[in-house]
């Protein structure tokens, strides 16, 4: 952890870390311990300490993701564009991080000491979703169009929350 701090100047390992994929567990494992109280107060004061991020906020961690370039060598990666759909009171809130964030996901935010719900986080290329029944016929099968940012369209939405996942796409 001290030598993660001192390469990239905190201590918010990724969730998904591929440079280090034990650290990143050891983490995870870290902030259970501490929940669950198995942790003892000398390894939680010394964590504390060196500045480790108890809460493990989905959005922070996000927010200084490492990703690996071809060379494999660590980059930091921007989250402005990511667009999430995070899961509040059984309905999918979209978000990417930045302006003001939906009433509902602030609530839930406010309610569960800042860590965010669960998401799914979209694809930044253009999608064209398919929503009909597959064993109809290609003619009511309703293609819809999605830019890659900015709000889904409302029937994909509407698919989504009722059905839990995304519709195909391609």
């Amino acid at each position: 952890m001290v030598k993660y701090k001192g390469e990239h100047g905190n201590c918010d390992v990724p969730l998904s870390f591929p440079a280090d994929p034990q650290l990143a567990s050891w983490v995870a494992s870290q902030r259970h311990r501490k929940k669950t109280g198995s942790l003892s107060e000398e390894r939680a004061q010394r964590l504390t300490e060196i500045g480790f991020n108890w809460s493990g906020s989905r959005q922070r961690l996000a927010e200084k993701a490492v990703a690996v370039n071809r060379v494999g060598l660590p980059q930091q990666v921007e989250h402005d564009s990511d667009e999430h759909l995070y899961k509040v009171t059984g309905e999918y809130i979209q978000y990417n991080g930045s302006g003001p964030r939906p009433p509902k996901l602030e609530k839930y935010l406010q309610r569960h000491g800042g860590d965010f719900p669960s998401s799914i986080i979209l694809p930044r290329s253009p999608l064209v979703f398919r929503i009909g029944n597959s064993d109809s016929t290609p003619a009511f099968v309703r293609k819809i169009k999605w830019p890659g940012k900015g709000p889904l369209p409302e029937d994909v939405l509407e698919y989504l929350n009722e059905n839990g996942v995304l519709p195909p796409h391609s």
